[in-house]
């Protein structure tokens, strides 16, 4: 009973703490890492932690039991005749160097069989979500194709991983069958030459037999122990991926009544592939103040954004609110402090109001005073569980238009002081633009500075002054009456 109270501790432990810490992790993960890795296929790796888990009692019971009877019955036998110690100083050697030149190969072909199967995953999910898409194809098996590809990569590695525990297995059972016949052999001569007695050689074969059962379960066991080394090592990977450098728990929230921004001779380089995105850009814009930000496609207004939100830091130069350099603040309340409507914003699976405060202080009066003014508010109010109605993932059951209000809700809920709003306008009918627009742009009334990406100035007027981004170079109009398009 108390073993199986351990052992049950122990799963459930391994499978909270290790929900726990990637749950944690996700959100401060470098923002270049999320771009290169698949944030899905890393959470795919949590299903190791299950592995983990099965693997509990095997590895805590029955290694250890086998273990421990062996090393046991092996110093046993050392009792009975010296040439004992010998023999079994040999077996040990033999398993030994077996199992290291083989070892390293199984590991490896075993990792890489293991991606195949992550990979494998990853793309049944991709498979569901472009369902749509392949449906209204209509002739097409690209799934099957691409699923195909990968299994033919997942069977090679899994094949050269099946050789060498094969081999491993060959190995191991020979061993045992000459140690068997080893064992009896001397122990036979060694009665008949009267140095040990039938008692001793009975004892002996008892032991060996012992020995060899343990034995037999070891050698079921070396998959158990390749599966528990690859589980550890996929579940690292996560653990280790890099994080984001900024810093937290520093007490400076006395500094953020406003935020002022200063860039100064900002550059943004991607590394793969190398390009320069954003080249020496200086830019003021005091509290207050409402930008609008134009550029066309692939011009850079979304990194620039993305520098601001505190997303990703400058290749070069210096990024400074109120004075300061953006490093010296606590990361999660300057976060805090900026609303954001972003492409990377997305609805998860939650209720209405949870996708709107995502845990985070608000006011419910200003919320719901919000919601009615930007027009959602009476959607909602028609809903049978209102604001507590569960939402799809991405909000498939509701329209655009909605969705891109709510996202504006959420980012202006917690009021904060700064708002960097990246093409809002394109999701939303024109006669909503307006709406949006004199709350975003309201600054004195609510208290925040505004930054609002467009493709053209359509709607200039709301605004104090115009930014326009051109291959990673920035013009600034400090009249909007002087801008010229």
């Amino acid at each position: 009973i108390y073993q199986i109270r351990i052992i049950e501790y122990i799963e459930q432990k391994l499978f909270a703490d290790y929900a726990l810490r990637f749950v944690e992790k996700f959100p401060n993960l470098d923002y270049i890492e999320l771009i290169y890795q698949n944030a899905r296929d890393i959470a795919n790796r949590f299903f190791d932690v299950v592995t983990l888990q099965k693997m509990v009692q095997k590895i805590l019971i029955d290694f250890s039991y086998s273990s421990i009877i062996i090393v046991l019955s092996m110093i046993l036998l050392c009792f009975y005749h010296p040439i004992f110690i010998v023999m079994v100083l040999i077996l040990f050697v033999i398993l030994y160097f077996g199992i290291k030149f083989t070892f390293k190969k199984g590991l490896t072909s075993g990792i890489s069989y293991s991606k195949y199967k992550y990979d494998t995953a990853y793309w049944i999910e991709e498979t569901g979500n472009a369902s749509v898409t392949l449906k209204l194809a209509g002739q097409t098996d690209i799934h099957f194709q691409k699923l195909q590809s990968i299994l033919r990569e997942y069977f090679t590695q899994r094949n050269l991983h099946y050789y060498v525990l094969e081999k491993q297995f060959i190995l191991l059972h020979a061993v045992k069958f000459v140690a068997i016949i080893f064992f009896v052999i001397v122990g036979g001569i060694l009665v008949i030459e009267q140095q040990m007695n039938i008692g001793e050689f009975v004892a002996s074969e008892i032991v060996i037999s012992i020995l060899v059962n343990s034995f037999d379960k070891m050698i079921f066991l070396i998959r158990t122990i390749y599966d528990l080394i690859i589980s550890l090592i996929k579940i690292s990977e996560v653990i280790d991926l890099k994080e984001e450098p900024f810093k937290t728990n520093i007490d400076n929230t006395n500094d953020l009544h406003h935020i002022k921004i200063d860039l100064k001779e900002v550059t943004y380089e991607y590394e793969y592939p190398k390009r320069t995105v954003l080249e020496n850009i200086n830019l003021q814009i005091l509290p207050g103040e409402s930008v609008l930000l134009i550029g066309e496609s692939h011009s850079g207004k979304t990194t620039l954004l993305k520098l601001l939100a505190t997303l990703i830091q400058p290749t070069k130069g210096h990024f400074l609110i109120n004075d300061k350099s953006v490093n010296t603040y606590d990361i999660n309340y300057l976060r805090y402090q900026i609303g954001t409507y972003l492409s990377n914003d997305v609805i998860f699976k939650g209720t209405i109001l949870e996708n709107i405060h995502l845990g985070r202080h608000y006011d419910i009066n200003f919320l719901m005073k919000m919601s009615e003014k930007i027009g959602i508010h009476k959607i909602i109010d028609e809903l049978p569980d209102k604001y507590e109605t569960e939402m799809l993932t991405y909000g498939f059951n509701y329209s655009t238009s909605f969705i891109t209000k709510l996202l504006f809700l959420r980012a202006i809920v917690t009021q904060p002081k700064l708002l960097i709003l990246e093409n809002m306008f394109n999701n939303i009918y024109e006669k909503d633009v307006p709406v949006l627009l004199e709350i975003a742009c309201n600054t004195k009334e609510y208290g925040w500075t505004t930054i609002i990406s467009s493709s053209d100035a359509k709607y200039k007027d709301y605004f104090t002054k115009i930014l326009q981004i051109k291959n990673g170079k920035l013009l600034m109009y400090d009249d909007i009456s002087n801008y010229p398009y």
